[in-house]
């Protein structure tokens, strides 16, 4: 069956939730369209696009704010061979069903054959890369929404897109006849203009970061409590004396303390919240080292993204404890700023993130806490020296010397708290060094920090 996108522009998520694609036996209309910025309603619509989807007669419907991550070597190397298999024309992905295998072994070419048209670079191994990705997600992900097709209108929201694979996952769904609405409150960042040719766009204001709560499904009622027995006639007792409790007036609540300024060596103790990241490939072999920060008791870690990009699991060393803590979860990622969060089973310490009491300065004492070319937890010091906008990121540049490895490493002010997350340097330049704004972290970290 051929897949067509409706030509009809819609201009709203309402409008996405009220219409519905139609299908006949030779063609599959869907609506593929993704909303651009962010308005004050947004979420109020979002909110009420899940409560009427929720409600709605004949409709399957999904909302997904994250995408599954593939990788644990041996599901990868799974879904390598599924892919190898579909390409060969075997059914795969749906056993019982070799027509919807088919037809997504289809879709996934016709999105593969887009992504080359506008990446003359594209491999194979990177193609591969790409395909297997969406198959792991396709199967996790749409596989409800697909079995329910047949007899129901499917639709989509997916709020989480961020980059290329992201977006490639919605051009999926779409070309698998799911209606599909992608909302990019940040706008489309570094996704080729090209690729986005068949996707409506509705623009919905200025470009900032937006945190979607995650969709609740419809809890089961619960049963009926049994009826209750008839209570026998209480007996009479003695009248209750009074007491009188006087309550102190309320004291009014107290201010946040501003932290005070910390000597080097109390400074230099806060490495207990640093880690080493060793990042192994799907071999279990180490292919790089990196840094990252405790930002939660519960074990969860900021690093940057470009660290752990190359990883299928990586280990943890912290100071002043002898064990490796082995990890492939990761809780979530932005590539545009540069940022990730990974868990490990371990409580620890988290550094305070900068409140924004005050703007920072060009000249201001900070600090820097990194595992620099695997030297594990070193420190330095020096002087922010500039702020940079760099591709819609905000980054602070800073002299404290860093090395290959100080990425995801802690740029602390003189008060002990977090106000960036080292990132890379100018190697031409002597000691040209930038870091991701605490604001940048803020707003990607809001439900840890």
């Amino acid at each position: 069956m051929e897949t067509r996108f409706n030509p009809i522009r819609l201009n709203s998520i309402p409008a996405f939730v009220n219409i519905h694609s139609r299908s006949t036996e030779q063609q599959r209309q869907v609506y593929f369209v993704r909303a651009d910025g962010t308005s004050p309603t947004l979420l109020e619509e979002v909110a009420a696009a899940d409560q009427a989807m929720r409600s709605a007669p004949q409709t399957a419907y999904c909302r997904l704010v994250r995408l599954a991550m593939l990788t644990d070597p041996v599901k990868v190397q799974a879904y390598v061979q599924k892919y190898a298999d579909l390409k060969a024309g075997k059914n795969v992905l749906f056993p019982q069903n070799p027509a919807l295998s088919a037809e997504l072994a289809e879709a996934l070419r016709a999105v593969m054959s887009r992504l080359r048209s506008v990446r003359r670079d594209l491999n194979e191994t990177a193609e591969r890369n790409f395909a297997v990705q969406l198959l792991y997600r396709a199967e996790v992900h749409l596989t409800d929404l697909l079995t329910k097709r047949d007899g129901s209108f499917c639709k989509l929201i997916y709020a989480g897109c961020s980059g290329t694979p992201e977006f490639l996952f919605g051009c999926l769904a779409a070309q698998m006849g799911i209606d599909t609405l992608i909302l990019m409150p940040e706008g489309a960042g570094r996704i080729p203009e090209q690729l986005m040719a068949d996707c409506a766009m509705i623009p919905y204001g200025p470009h900032a970061p937006v945190a979607f709560p995650e969709y609740e499904r419809i809890r089961s009622a619960p049963k009926p409590a049994p009826p209750k027995q008839p209570k026998p006639e209480p007996k009479p007792s003695p009248a209750p004396s009074v007491q009188i409790t006087r309550h102190a007036a309320p004291q009014p609540a107290l201010r946040r303390a501003v932290p005070k300024e910390r000597s080097y060596e109390e400074l230099a103790a806060l490495a207990q919240s640093v880690v080493m990241i060793v990042v192994h490939d799907v071999t279990g072999e180490p292919v790089g080292s990196g840094s990252g920060i405790a930002i939660h008791p519960d074990g969860y870690i900021l690093t940057n993204c470009h660290v752990i990009r190359a990883g299928c699991s990586f280990s943890v060393r912290i100071e002043n404890d002898d064990q490796v803590y082995r990890t492939k979860d990761i809780i979530k990622y932005h590539s545009d700023y540069d940022l990730a969060i990974l868990r490990i089973r371990r409580t620890m310490p988290p550094l305070p993130v900068y409140d924004d009491r005050r703007k920072l300065r060009r000249g201001e004492k900070v600090f820097a806490i990194g595992s620099p070319l695997g030297l594990f937890n070193s420190v330095s010091d020096g002087i922010i020296s500039g702020f940079r906008s760099i591709d819609g990121c905000e980054m602070i540049q800073f002299t404290a010397p860093i090395s290959h490895g100080s990425s995801g490493g802690a740029l602390l002010n003189t008060c002990g708290e977090l106000i960036g997350i080292c990132t890379g340097g100018i190697d031409e330049g002597q000691n040209i060094n930038l870091a991701v704004d605490y604001r940048q972290i803020r707003s990607f970290a809001a439900n840890f920090v």
